[in-house]
């Protein structure tokens, strides 16, 4: 689901003008148009933009800040696809995480967002069917995003 924090940025960006944020710790992150256009535009995945993933259950809501549960998996990686469809324009994200903690890991929920000095921010938060992800072994998530 995509949160305010996506639409916070979307309209900032649309209008020229300055936007507020909520961080994972849920405090405001002011954004200035320069800055946004540069590292926050959600439809770039670029070096900025991260993904989280986790164990929590609780369905999304458009109010979310953070994943539930948080998982630390390593050589987290963001592929984009510009997409075309009916007419409307989007994004497919290919979010590839490894596990390495040493044992077993079971997914439930990721995230999508930016992280820019030492900040972070979310845009998206899905929960998906359980999934465990064996010791060494990679989990591999694609997450359309589609513009009206």
């Amino acid at each position: 689901m995509l949160t305010d924090n996506f639409n916070a940025c979307i309209k900032g960006l649309l209008s020229h003008s300055d936007f507020v944020m909520k961080s994972v710790h849920n405090s405001d992150w002011n954004i200035s148009y320069s800055s946004g256009t540069q590292y926050f535009n959600p439809l770039h995945a670029d070096s900025y933009k991260i993904a989280m993933f986790g164990s929590g259950t609780t369905q999304p809501t458009y109010n979310d800040k953070n994943i539930e549960s948080l998982v630390s998996l390593s050589n987290i990686t963001i592929q984009k696809t510009d997409v075309t469809e009916s007419g409307k324009r989007g994004i497919i994200l290919t979010i590839t995480g490894k596990n390495t903690t040493g044992s077993d890991v079971t997914i439930s929920e990721f995230a999508y967002g930016v992280e820019y000095s030492s900040t972070n921010a979310i845009y998206a938060r899905e929960v998906i069917t359980p999934v465990t992800v064996p010791n060494n072994s990679t989990i591999t998530i694609t997450y359309k995003i589609m513009l009206e």
